[in-house]
């Protein structure tokens, strides 16, 4: 039985994901050349709060120019949560629970850190 090769399709998500975060990334400089109204920056502890407290709360050109870091961040996060498919698919179930501990820690590091 021919085993299917899934690196073509991580290639894919990482592809796909730097090319979005590239896109949004210059729609928000074009946008703040435009309009030469760039918000203040509030500090926070986190990038993530800054996201979350002011894209919630309004949506503003600064908060804008933040979703393409956003996206980058959940590039490789969306690749570890493909992985663990791929792995279950395949029955390596000693890689699904390593995958799985790797996400773990990732999204404890993205929510908490």
């Amino acid at each position: 039985m021919k085993k299917k090769d899934y690196n073509i399709y991580i290639s894919y998500i990482l592809r796909i994901g730097v090319s979005i975060s590239f896109i949004l990334a210059i729609v928000g400089i074009l946008l703040s050349l435009k309009t030469n109204n760039i918000s203040k920056i509030y500090k926070y502890k986190s990038i993530y709060m800054f996201f979350y407290i002011n894209y919630i709360q309004h949506f503003t050109l600064t908060s804008f120019l933040f979703i393409p870091i956003i996206v980058l961040i959940l590039t490789p996060l969306s690749r570890v949560i493909f992985s663990i498919f791929m792995f279950q698919k395949e029955k390596d179930i000693k890689f699904v629970y390593i995958t799985s501990f790797v996400l773990l820690i990732l999204l404890i590091s993205i929510f908490i850190l």
